[in-house]
C-alpha cells in the first residue's frame, strides 16, 4: 500500500474518532490528527517548522476572507433575487423544487463554503418546498445536503484553495490558479448535470409532482426585479477566464514570477469584489444598511462561524501539505 494511504487513513481514522465517539468538533479532531501525524513519522524537531508553514500559508487568508465575505454575503438581497429567478425557471417541472435545491444550494454551497452553513439557510426554503411536491423526507433531506456539500468542490469554495495549495507543492510553479479553478468549474457542470439526470429519475420512481404553484414566482416579475443577480456570478467566473487565456500577455508584462503572482493574488481580491458587486446590485435598504460599522458588526458577531471553520479548513490543508512534503522527501532520500 502507498505510503500516502497509509498516513491519510491515520489522518480520517483519528479525525473520526474524535468527531464521532468524543464528540469534539472537526477542528480539534484535525488538530490531534496532526499531532498523531508527526508522533507517526517520527518528525517532532520540524512540528514549529510545520506550525509556521501552515500560518504564513496564503490559503489560510484565502479561506478567512472567502468566509468573511461569505457572511456578509448572506446579508445582501441578491441572492434571494438569484434563487427567484431559479425558482421561476425550474420550479414549474415535474420536482421542479429538487432541481431548485441541485442548482441554487450548489451555487450558494460554493459562495459559503460550508456544507451545514448552506444548508441551514437555503435548506429551510428547499426541503419543505420538496416536501410539499411529494419528495419523501429522506430523499428531500438527502437532495439537499448533497448539493450544499457539493458547493464544497466548485470554486470559490475555501477548500480549493488548500487543494491548490497541495497541488502546487508537488508541482510546483507548473499550474496557475486560474487554470486550475477553470479546470475545476468544467468538472463542476459534470457534477451538477449528473445530480440533474439522477434526480429526473428520481422523480420519475417516486411520482413527484411539480412545485405549488403559490411557491413559484413569476419569471418576468423575477427576471424584472432581479435581473442584476447574474452579474454576480460572471464577477466571480470573469477574472480568472482572463488571466487564463491571457496568460502570455501577463507573462511578458509582469515575467513568469510576476505573473504568477498576480494569478494567485486574485483569490484575495475577488472575495472583495463579489461583496462590493452584491451590494451595489441589492435594494436601496440593504445599501443603506451595509454600512461600514454595520460590516464590522456583522464579520464580529460571526466570529464563532468564521474561527472555526478556517481552523478546521488550515488543520486539513496543514495535514494534506505534511504529508504530500513528507513523502516527497522520503522518495528524495530513495531515489
Amino acid at each position: 500500500m502507498p505510503i500516502q494511504l497509509l498516513y491519510l487513513g491515520i489522518v480520517f481514522v483519528v479525525a473520526i474518532l474524535g468527531f464521532t465517539a468524543f464528540k469534539r468538533p472537526l477542528y480539534e479532531c484535525m488538530l490531534i490528527a496532526f499531532i498523531v501525524l508527526v508522533a507517526v513519522t517520527g518528525t517532532w524537531s520540524s512540528i514549529g517548522t510545520y506550525m509556521w508553514d501552515a500560518i504564513t500559508e496564503s490559503s489560510l487568508y484565502v479561506i478567512i476572507v472567502f468566509i468573511i465575505s461569505a457572511s456578509l454575503l448572506s446579508k445582501t438581497t441578491v441572492i434571494d433575487d438569484f434563487i427567484a429567478i431559479i425558482l421561476s425557471i425550474f420550479g414549474r417541472f415535474t420536482g421542479g423544487a429538487g432541481y431548485v435545491a441541485i442548482i441554487g444550494s450548489t451555487y450558494m454551497g460554493s459562495l459559503s463554503g460550508s456544507g451545514p452553513g448552506n444548508v441551514a439557510t437555503t435548506g429551510v426554503f428547499t426541503i419543505p418546498a420538496m416536501k410539499r411536491s411529494g419528495f419523501p423526507p429522506h430523499l428531500a433531506a438527502n437532495v439537499e445536503a448533497h448539493a450544499s456539500t457539493m458547493g464544497n468542490m466548485i470554486p470559490p469554495a475555501g477548500m480549493i484553495a488548500v487543494a491548490f495549495a497541495i497541488l502546487d507543492s508537488m508541482y510546483p510553479n507548473t499550474y496557475t490558479i486560474s487554470q486550475y479553478w477553470l479546470v475545476l468549474w468544467g468538472i463542476a457542470i459534470w457534477f451538477v448535470l449528473q445530480r440533474i439526470i439522477t434526480m429526473y429519475a428520481m422523480c420519475k420512481y417516486y411520482h413527484v409532482e411539480p412545485m405549488v404553484k403559490e411557491d413559484i414566482p413569476p419569471f418576468k416579475e423575477s427576471i424584472k426585479h432581479g435581473w442584476k443577480a447574474i452579474f454576480l456570478p460572471i464577477t466571480v467566473f470573469l477574472p480568472f477566464l482572463l488571466t487564463s487565456k491571457f496568460a502570455d500577455f501577463f507573462t511578458k508584462q509582469l515575467g513568469e514570477a510576476g505573473s504568477k503572482a498576480f494569478s494567485d493574488s486574485i483569490l484575495l481580491f475577488v472575495p472583495a469584489l463579489i461583496v462590493v458587486v452584491a451590494i451595489l446590485l441589492s435594494d436601496k435598504a440593504t445599501k443603506k444598511e451595509m454600512s461600514l460599522k454595520n460590516m464590522t458588526n456583522f464579520v464580529t458577531n460571526g466570529m464563532l462561524k468564521v474561527v472555526p471553520t478556517a481552523s478546521f479548513v488550515n488543520d486539513l490543508g496543514a495535514d494534506s501539505l505534511d504529508v504530500v512534503e513528507f513523502v516527497m522527501e522520503v522518495e528524495k532520500e530513495f531515489n
